[in-house]
């Protein structure tokens, strides 16, 4: 017959141990980033020739393209007119398969 004596287990260095909490935010810029965020919406900056891209989503769809400048005043500018132009190519494409074109879409 066994007998089962309660015996506590000799404590562990590691019960005590409190792991270090860990920051993996990306709120920091990485250094070897080819590409940096701007505080508009939809611009982003290639870092080696400083020249501003639009960024944005139509329909799904990821469109990133260059506002050929450096200057963030002329970009902001630049990038509501070609946000502007792709939803209305799209709109229109779209209304083209649908079979609901107008004549002055056409």
């Amino acid at each position: 017959m066994f007998y089962w004596a309660f015996m506590p287990f000799p404590e562990s260095p590691i019960d005590n141990l409190i792991l270090p909490f860990v920051n993996e935010s990306n709120d920091q810029p990485e250094k070897d980033a080819v590409w940096q965020k701007t505080h508009f919406s939809n611009l982003i900056r290639y870092k080696p020739s400083q020249v501003y891209f639009a960024r944005f989503k139509v329909k799904g769809k990821l469109i990133r393209r260059s506002l050929k400048t450096d200057q963030i005043s002329v970009a902001k500018l630049r990038l509501a007119d070609l946000e502007k132009s792709e939803r209305q190519r799209t709109q229109s494409a779209h209304a083209v398969a649908n079979g609901k074109m107008t004549f002055g879409e056409a």
